[in-house]
């Protein structure tokens, strides 16, 4: 298949990006061409790596699935991006698709890395929204008993993928203490509420 040009916005160094000009090879078997529609813009993440303040602990946990270069820079940075399958499989052909793909006018991937628009969804929506299963929260409520009564603990565990995966380093730094405090506030209901049933039993075993 005919090679293609394309547009890639490229992060030269923290606080300027450029428009580089990129020769795409032709989509050989497993592989399809998207045409871009729009991409998407994380206010978060982009944000801190546009800054250059991603943490070099980091940099590692932080890379896109097609990301190209390295922070701080030049980087060529993103993971939303909703375009149209102009080559490839003929199932595929014409339909609108999410890819984890960095700011580019165009990009040849493979097959499996794109997700099928469902119909009636419009393209400028879905890149704000991406694929599905993002998170998995696991909830463990344990209950002791104790001379006082029932004592209920509660852990979250929260598991991150696809583009929420590159969040984690950032929730871990920004919202580490206001988790944890609210952990520590439902902990403290669910006990007192424990304690209430408790006490209740009691009273209507007396009665």
């Amino acid at each position: 298949m005919a090679e293609a040009s394309a547009y890639a916005c490229w992060l030269v160094e923290p606080g300027r990006v450029e428009l580089r000009t990129e020769t795409l090879p032709g989509p050989t078997a497993g592989q399809v061409r998207v045409r871009a529609l729009h991409s998407g813009i994380s206010r978060g993440t982009e944000t801190l790596v546009y800054r250059g303040e991603v943490p070099v602990s980091e940099y590692e946990r932080m890379r896109a699935p097609f990301q190209s270069g390295d922070f701080p820079g030049p980087v060529k940075y993103g993971y939303s991006s909703v375009g149209i399958v102009e080559e490839g499989p003929a199932t595929l052909l014409g339909r609108a698709v999410f890819c984890l793909f960095p700011h580019q006018s165009r990009y040849v991937v493979p097959v499996d890395a794109v997700h099928v628009l469902p119909d009636g969804v419009p393209p400028a929506r879905a890149v704000l929204t991406g694929v599905s299963s993002n998170a998995v929260a696991t909830d463990t409520i344990t209950i002791e008993p104790t001379p006082a009564g029932s004592r209920l603990t509660w852990q979250a565990e929260i598991t991150l993928a696809w583009p929420a995966r590159l969040l984690d380093p950032v929730l871990k730094l920004l919202f580490s203490r206001d988790v944890a405090k609210a952990m520590a506030n439902l902990e403290r209901e669910l006990s007192a509420l424990a304690t209430r049933a408790d006490a209740s039993v009691a009273g209507g075993g007396a009665g």
